[in-house]
Order: structure tokens, then C-alpha cells, then sequence
């Protein structure tokens, strides 16, 4: 029997990509805006009792144009 499990949710970069913008002002507005909307979602599994695991798909792909570049350490990687 497992000890623990977790979910994955998608994070709320990865959702601006599918769903258009039609009242905020610049992306980032937008990207929070997304945030607080996943919150109860996130919220939920948590209080669940699973380890959330939130994934941006597009970060393996895209990784070479976030400006400034994360060092490896900062990503959370070995």
C-alpha cells in the first residue's frame, strides 16, 4: 500500500497558452490572474492529502528563452 501519492496540475504559464486573454493588461496580470483561479484547485489537493506536483509542460521545449537564464540550482535540479 502506498504512503503517499501526488497530482499533477497544470501550472498557470502552461494555461495561458490555451485560453485568450480578453480583460487583462499585460501577461503577467494574466498569469496571476490564472494563479488565484487555480488556487482552490491546488488548495484542494492538498487538503486531500496528496503531494501536489505542479508541471509547465513547456518548459523542457522553451527553457533557452526565459530571459534572464535560471542556473541549474535555481530550477531546483542537481
Amino acid at each position: 500500500m502506498p504512503e503517499e501519492a501526488f497530482i499533477c496540475v497544470f501550472a498557470p504559464g502552461w494555461l495561458d497558452h490555451h485560453i485568450f486573454d480578453e480583460h487583462y493588461g499585460s501577461d503577467e496580470e494574466f498569469v496571476f490572474a490564472l494563479a488565484d483561479a487555480l488556487r482552490d484547485e491546488y488548495r484542494a489537493v492538498v487538503d486531500a492529502g496528496f503531494i501536489l506536483q505542479i508541471d509547465d509542460p513547456g518548459v523542457a521545449t522553451s527553457w533557452d528563452m526565459i530571459k534572464p537564464a535560471p542556473t541549474v540550482a535555481e530550477s531546483g535540479g542537481t
